[in-house]
Parts: C-alpha cells; structure tokens; sequence
C-alpha cells in the first residue's frame, strides 16, 4: 500500500517564495501585492489535496490583519466560489506581530507574509481551478479595503517540479541559512522525490529529520511510518503512529491524520 504524505502546507510555504512551483497573476495597489502561490506545478496522480498559500508584500508602512485583529481590523476572507475541481479550503495564519493603529493596539502583518492555505480536491489526480475572491483591509495613515480576484490553474501532471526540488537541494546543503529552514527544505525535498527514492534510502533521510529536539520530529517519525507501511511492516506502522499519539507534543491536525491511518490499517485507538 502506498500512502501519500498530506497536509504540509504550513512546512511547504515556510520556505522562501522562489521554492513555490506555480503562481497566478500579481495584483498590485498602492498598499500591496498579492499572488497565489502552490508547491506543486500540477496535480500529481491520485493526489487529493494541494499546498497553496496567499502571498502578500506590503509597501512601506501598510499593514494588514490576524484572523483576531483587534478593536479596528478585519481579518482575511477568501471566497473560492469561481474554482473548479474544489471540495475545500483552510486558510491558516502565520504569528502575528502587535502594531498600534489609530491609538489601539492591533494584530495583523507588516513587510511580507504568506498565508498558508489547504486545499482538498472533489476529484483526486484531475486538473484543479484556484479561482479566488481575496477582501481584506490594509492601514497606515488611513485604512483602504481591498477586493480582488487570483486564479491560478493546474494541470494533470506528476506534482513534482525539477526547479523547486533543486532550489530546495540548495537550501538544505546552505550552511549559511537557519537549521529549521535547512530541515523543512530537506523535508520537502524528501517528498517531492518519493517516487523517486528507495524506501531504504528515504528511511535514512527521515530518520535524519527526526532527531530528538526537532520541530519536524513526529513529522519525520509519521513518514517512516508510512514507509513501514510501503514495505509491508504494517505492524510496525501501527505502533510508530500510536507512539506519534502518545507523543505530548502532537498537534490537533497530526493527531487526527494518524488516528485516520491507524483505523485504516486495522489497528487500536486505545493504545494513544
């Protein structure tokens, strides 16, 4: 059985922008740019969901909100109504910083950010249509709502894209860039090239990855558990991921990934 890694959007546009493999049209005002962004250049065979992310550059002095902004900001909100091939999304929030607006104390994002965004897909492995309508509201000496529409299509393809993979490489073997950023690149990296990889060999990588005192640790742990799957030990698999379970430092989105797995593959909740 073979089993595709899920929902790491948040490790995906962590990276710098130039790792994203496709991106819509810009908009641009006088407060912004905006583009959608995937870390796929097409919808890979089978492949359920996508990593998206709404990238923002404010111009100097703007900026925009959290999703809990404040006495005077709005928050984000994306209609995706126009897409194609769509069964959901999930806009998620990076960590805000506290700014003052107008004498009240504000949440929100100034400079850059990217809002990582999960997308399912109706159809798994079809082409896919990212259509959406961004409102949101920007400040600085005043405050302006913006309106616009990103569309970004992606076609059938294998979901790996050479240039992200090499851009990647770089990153992991930069000794000059943070360890946390060299990890999520070798980890990204490690995904993009499964097919490509021996499980051996991806085992290794992964292992690497989940040192103790790693951001990435029951990330990596949840991929060799997924090889252990891919090479037959399902009853290894099983434990590993109730381990991942037990683990204090889960979060809510493993926690619910794992328990799926672990049902699928005939094993105990109870044991977590």
């Amino acid at each position: 059985m073979r089993l595709a890694p899920v929902l790491w959007t948040m490790l995906s546009l962590a990276l710098p922008t130039a790792a994203a493999a496709a991106t819509s049209d810009t908009y641009s005002s006088t407060a912004l740019t905006a583009r959608l962004i995937t870390a796929e250049d097409g919808v890979a065979p089978e492949a359920g969901t996508l990593s998206a992310g709404l990238v923002l550059e404010m111009a100097d002095g703007w900026k925009t909100y959290w999703r809990s902004p404040g006495e005077v900001g709005l928050p984000p909100e994306l209609d995706w109504g126009a897409s194609g091939n769509l069964a959901s999304t999930e806009l998620l929030f990076p960590a805000p910083t506290r700014f003052t607006a107008f004498d009240i104390e504000n949440f929100g994002y100034g400079d850059a950010v990217t809002f990582p965004i999960q997308v399912a897909l109706e159809s798994p492995g079809q082409p896919a249509r990212l259509a959406t309508q961004v409102r949101l509201l920007v400040c600085k000496d005043i405050c302006i709502p913006e309106d616009f529409s990103l569309t970004l299509d992606l076609p059938q393809g294998t979901g790996i894209d050479t240039a992200a993979a090499e851009t990647l490489a770089a990153i992991a073997a930069n000794g000059e860039v943070p360890q946390i950023y060299r990890d999520i690149a070798a980890f990204r990296m490690l995904l993009l090239q499964s097919d490509s990889r021996e499980a051996s060999e991806r085992r290794t990588s992964f292992e690497a990855l989940a040192r103790a005192g790693s951001p990435l640790r029951l990330l990596a742990e949840e991929q060799i558990a997924l090889i252990e799957v891919e090479t037959g030990d399902t009853e290894a698999a099983i434990a590993r991921f109730q381990s991942i379970l037990a683990d204090a430092e889960v979060t809510a989105g493993l926690r619910q990934r794992v328990s799926q797995v672990i049902v699928a593959l005939g094993g105990e909740l109870d044991a977590a």
